[in-house]
């Protein structure tokens, strides 16, 4: 926990934040610095999590090589994968990017950010309209009983939900 402590009592460019104190005994004090530097940290594991796995998973025959799948299925199964890995490496760059106005940036990425996952969530709550499932029987990976994709995406949502709400609240 000290570790991390230290990390967060850096400026980027490595110097020591004088705003920030930790005390052998008394519980850190944090700055805003302190806030947005967690606030990328929750984005970008959100981030990678449905710009970087959803690739990697579906690129397979569990999804887009499956043979039972129609062409055009197909078709759109890729054109979402583009768009979320795209939209990915486009929130990473608001993140790490310098910026004259950083805060605008990471409000955006937290935005975007809760758009693709807010995707996922709708597709979920409407399963039976459409009938669709979460993930096919034969390629069903739980975890403690319950669905890998809601499992993760659930995750994601947590810390995307996490990383806005202290983008949006930082001083």
């Amino acid at each position: 926990m000290r570790a991390i402590a230290r990390i967060l009592n850096m400026h980027p460019a490595g110097e020591k934040n004088k705003e920030s104190t930790m005390r052998p005994g008394k519980q850190m004090k944090t700055t805003g610095l302190d806030q947005i530097l967690l606030a990328k940290i929750v984005l970008t594991i959100a981030v990678l999590q449905y710009g970087l796995i959803p690739p990697i998973v579906d690129l397979t025959e569990s999804h887009v090589f499956h043979s039972n799948w129609p062409g055009h299925a197909r078709f759109h199964m890729v054109w979402l994968l583009c768009i979320g890995s795209t939209l990915a490496a486009y929130v990473l760059t608001l993140i790490w990017a310098p910026a004259a106005n950083r805060t605008i940036h990471l409000k955006h990425a937290s935005v975007l950010g809760c758009i693709v996952l807010a995707g996922f969530f709708a597709a979920t709550l409407t399963l039976s309209s459409y009938g669709g499932t979460l993930s096919d029987p034969l390629h069903q990976i739980l975890i403690l009983g319950i669905d890998g994709n809601l499992v993760s995406f659930s995750v994601a949502g947590l810390l995307q939900c996490l990383g806005a709400f202290l983008i949006w609240r930082a001083p």
